[in-house]
């Protein structure tokens, strides 16, 4: 990626605080997320496989909490890998919707998604474009009616764009 003055400003700024950050729109392109994709299978990332484990022991109350025709929003999807188990049981979505910082990610992400449940609706929500679009259209989709937030990595919320 090459960087505007704007991008390099933010970087320099980040690194010359007393806290050293740097936004991880920098580092989750399309090889950093499947690099971060080989370590959440790795027996010593335990995260994925406890969650994995909490959300197929707790699957019944889930889709009764979620209900029919709600819009699953899953912010850092990644390979939507856990979101596979909720799309497996909650067949009423009216849609789903990945929210994710590298674009390539999300669209190879997304359309392996749509050829696994080609009756859910699949919006993409790249954070760096920040707006949302069609994986592919479908008329009935109602995502007003209601939203289940499948948020994960709270920890790094505060580096979503505001």
């Amino acid at each position: 990626m090459a960087a505007n003055s704007a991008e390099l400003s933010q970087i320099v700024d980040g690194l010359s605080g007393d806290v050293k950050m740097i936004s991880p729109k920098y580092f989750y392109d399309e090889r950093g997320s499947q690099l971060f994709d080989e370590i959440t299978r790795l027996p010593e990332y335990y995260l994925t496989g406890t969650e994995l484990a909490i959300m197929r022991d707790n699957i019944d109350e889930i889709r009764t909490l979620v209900g029919e025709q709600a819009s699953l929003i899953e912010f850092g999807s990644g390979s939507s890998l856990k979101t596979r188990v909720l799309l497996e049981h909650l067949s009423e979505l009216a849609a789903y919707v990945p929210v994710d910082i590298s674009r390539e990610h999300l669209y190879a992400s997304a359309a392996q998604i749509r050829d696994e449940f080609p009756h859910i609706d699949v919006r993409l929500w790249s954070q760096t474009s920040r707006s949302i679009f069609n994986c592919r259209a479908r008329p009935s989709c109602q995502c007003e009616t209601s939203c289940t937030f499948l948020a994960q990595r709270l920890a790094t919320s505060n580096t979503m764009p505001r």
